[in-house]
């Protein structure tokens, strides 16, 4: 079952879900909505650390390019990182998250890491929460 319910405005955009912000990789780019979604706290963390893994656009992603794209994940405070393997009936990739999430698996290490290792947060991530 779903666990969150996409918001798609009247004009066929992907914004967000209820309670998570929406990514997509195309191609090698990491691809978030920018405009008529809430900030999140854990979607800052994830645009921080992608900076300088993967080319970033933060642009309107309309359903149809939501569903051909190589990868989708979802963030959220009380969730972290979701990988996104259905959209109504469009299957994501294969349909099933694997090691080749270049979102979720690479920036959930790199999350924990910095949080675990350190510590405590380095001054970068305290900016961001």
């Amino acid at each position: 079952g779903a666990i969150e319910a996409l918001y798609i405005d009247r004009n066929g955009l992907a914004l967000e879900c209820t309670t998570s912000n929406l990514f997509a990789f195309m191609g090698q780019q990491l691809v978030t909505p920018g405009q008529g979604i809430l900030s999140g706290v854990t979607r800052k963390v994830v645009l921080e650390l992608a900076e300088g893994l993967f080319p970033v656009e933060i642009r309107d992603i309309t359903l149809s390019e939501l569903t051909a794209a190589d990868e989708v994940f979802i963030t959220g405070t009380n969730k972290g990182l979701v990988p996104v393997v259905q959209v109504d009936r469009s299957v994501i990739g294969d349909g099933r998250p694997d090691q080749d999430l270049r979102s979720s698996w690479m920036i959930e290490r790199r999350c924990s890491f910095l949080v675990v290792t350190q510590g405590k947060l380095s001054d970068r991530l305290k900016r961001i929460w």
